[in-house]
């Protein structure tokens, strides 16, 4: 709803709301619901971060995807995880772009890279167009880089 928006407020609301279910949810007592909240929660201060080109919700965001790659492995449960690294890849490129950090910019081809892989394996089809266009805007903002 917040990312349709103009404003922040529906997004701030968001954080504000997924920050306290992780007060509740905690990694020990719900690993899996943890993890949900931290990526959807990656999810929106992505785009809060992107709204008002803020670097450190940009940073945020990328710490919670961590957090829940943490809990969402490969093996463990690998359409999560490949969801989680697609997000992370274009969390790490908002992220590039802002501090024009090229390294941050790899890291976001990698993940991408990463979920196309799996998403291929899995024949999920929309997963794997969606993956692919967002692996082309990090190419293309790498070689603006150049």
């Amino acid at each position: 709803m917040g990312a349709l928006e103009g404003g922040t407020t529906a997004l701030e609301q968001a954080v504000e709301a997924l920050e306290a279910a992780l007060t509740v949810t905690t990694k020990q007592n719900a690993p899996v619901s943890w993890a949900a909240i931290q990526r959807e929660l990656a999810f929106v201060l992505r785009a809060l971060g992107e709204r008002v080109n803020e670097q450190g919700c940009l940073e945020s965001a990328v710490a919670a995807g961590r957090a829940a790659l943490d809990v969402f492995g490969r093996e463990e449960f690998p359409f999560y995880w490949a969801e989680t690294q697609a997000q992370q890849a274009a969390t790490l490129r908002a992220l590039g772009a802002c501090t024009a950090n090229r390294v941050l910019l790899d890291q976001a081809k990698c993940a991408g890279l990463a979920a196309l892989d799996l998403f291929e394996k899995a024949g999920a089809p929309y997963h794997v167009r969606k993956t692919q266009e967002e692996i082309a805007r990090i190419e293309a903002q790498l070689m603006e880089r150049v």
